[in-house]
């Protein structure tokens, strides 16, 4: 069953699996409806508005911050960008006329009783002369779209009362002290940063959450994330360098494609569709719902379609893209700090002294715990030791190496040349006792107490069973 949610007694609306992803496509679909104004000209306005306020209804019911921010951005955007297409049309329009009557007001061969009178000049004064027509004709289109401008106004009020009747607004109007999902936003956005610098080439697909609270999150924190409540951040946490400039490119390059050229004011709407789809993805992972992209994707292709129609590409801005793209992630190497983790190729090492690694750990979720890096950050010493995925992962020159394996772990080492190790440790290891008399010498083994095991030589740790709480003082540190 589907997960339903409630502020106030009030359930949110929602039907895509969360209250945020329902609010970013009603906030997209509130700025797409004014594309109709542009495709039916006399009624296109009243039918957008007619359909802009019970989606503004339903947004302010989904009580998500996040949707309501997009759709204001969004919304925004569309009117910034469309004003400054029209105010380039009148400019154009203003100065393309006062040429024309410069030239129609020139006489061809003045005779010398004309060249004898001073009459003033017409050089400069036509140029000015359309100024006060095109103020005029501001003011007369402002007086007939007066009723236009009443009815949006109200149409924005009926909206704010919904929020109020449904208290909505005590919601929107909470800080990040009164409000744990905020202030816990911000804690992880925090590490992210540092997420990437730690990893050159990627945390890995999908598990942007689960590392983050492995490594980064606070041991006073029990929130379990399976993003990090960041659309972008979790995939420049998930992707290497790389991956990271094409995937900040590729949200520049769609947001040049969409500005306004000055023959199709309508593209402010696909502009503002994509600005709200950006803001409202900063607030929770939602790309990888296909619903959420038809309104962009549509947008994108109209736009591309109107700029193969009429050539214009803008290349000259376009240098913007991988410019602006580099600086971003400048950005978020100033903001990283110094971290104990660093993520290599199948590892991840948690180095408090800046030393060697010490040892060498392949886990197992039932004896080490689902998240053994945790455990690790909660133990005290100080010294590096670095957890792999596989025996496949560990470095090649393994001469003096410390390994310690864990449950089913220990069936990698079946046949695997050993004789280099310095130490072995088995911790509760699922191999049977011929197996273990085939390791080298020099291993140890540790078994919980209430398990069942045919290991004759193992250390009993007292209390314990499958699972080892406190296995990071199960290692031989003392020794070296």
């Amino acid at each position: 069953m589907d997960n339903v949610f409630f502020y106030n007694g009030i359930q949110r609306l929602d039907f895509l699996g969360n209250p945020n992803k329902t609010a970013a496509l009603i906030a997209m679909t509130m700025v797409a409806v004014w594309a109709l104004p542009f495709i039916l000209r006399r009624s296109g306005f009243w039918i957008a508005l007619c359909l802009f306020v019970p989606l503004g209804v339903y947004l302010m019911h989904t009580f998500s911050r996040g949707g309501v921010l997009a759709a204001l951005c969004g919304l925004g955007a569309m009117v910034i960008a469309l004003v400054i297409a029209l105010l380039r049309n009148c400019i154009i329009a203003l100065f393309c006329r006062s040429n024309r009557e410069v030239g129609s007001s020139v006489p061809a061969r003045p005779s010398e009783a004309q060249r004898s009178v001073r009459k003033p000049t017409r050089s400069v004064i036509p140029r000015l002369g359309g100024a006060p027509l095109l103020f005029n004709n501001a003011i007369m289109q402002f007086r007939n779209n007066a009723i236009r401008i009443i009815a949006v106004l109200l149409a924005v009020l009926v909206i704010a009362i919904s929020a109020v009747f449904i208290k909505a607004h005590t919601r929107f109007s909470q800080s990040a002290q009164q409000d744990r999902s905020i202030s816990n936003r911000l804690v992880i956005w925090k590490e992210a940063p540092t997420m990437m610098k730690d990893s050159p080439s990627g945390w890995g697909l999908g598990r942007a959450g689960e590392a983050y609270m492995e490594w980064y999150q606070p041991l006073d924190f029990a929130e379990s994330y399976g993003s990090l409540v960041n659309s972008h951040l979790t995939w420049l946490v998930e992707t290497g360098w790389m991956g990271r400039f094409l995937y900040i490119s590729a949200w520049l390059l769609a947001l040049m494609l969409c500005r306004p050229m000055r023959e199709v004011p309508w593209m402010s709407v696909c502009l503002g569709i994509w600005v709200t789809f950006l803001v409202a993805t900063t607030f929770s992972f939602m790309t990888k719902n296909l619903s959420l992209w038809i309104l962009p994707v549509c947008a994108l292709v109209a736009v591309v379609v109107v700029r193969i129609y009429y050539r214009k590409w803008d290349l000259k801005m376009w240098w913007i893209v991988p410019t602006g793209a580099a600086a971003i992630l400048a950005v978020f190497l100033a903001c990283a700090h110094e971290s104990p983790v660093r993520k290599g190729k199948g590892y991840v090492v948690l180095n408090r002294s800046g030393g060697e690694v010490s040892w060498w750990v392949l886990p197992d979720k039932q004896v080490m715990g689902s998240m053994p890096g945790r455990v690790l950050r909660h133990s005290d010493e100080m010294r590096g030791i670095a957890i792999a995925e596989s025996f496949d992962t560990l470095p090649r020159e393994r001469n003096g190496m410390r390994l310690a394996v864990a449950g089913k772990a220990a069936q990698q080492l079946v046949g695997k040349d050993l004789s280099q190790l310095e130490m072995l440790v088995l911790l509760n290891p699922e191999i049977s006792s011929k197996e273990i008399a085939s390791l080298p010498a020099n291993v140890k083994i540790y078994v919980g107490e209430y398990t069942s095991h045919p290991h004759t030589n193992a250390t009993i740790v007292e209390g314990a069973s499958v699972f080892l709480s406190n296995w990071p003082a199960l290692l031989p540190w003392q020794q070296f």
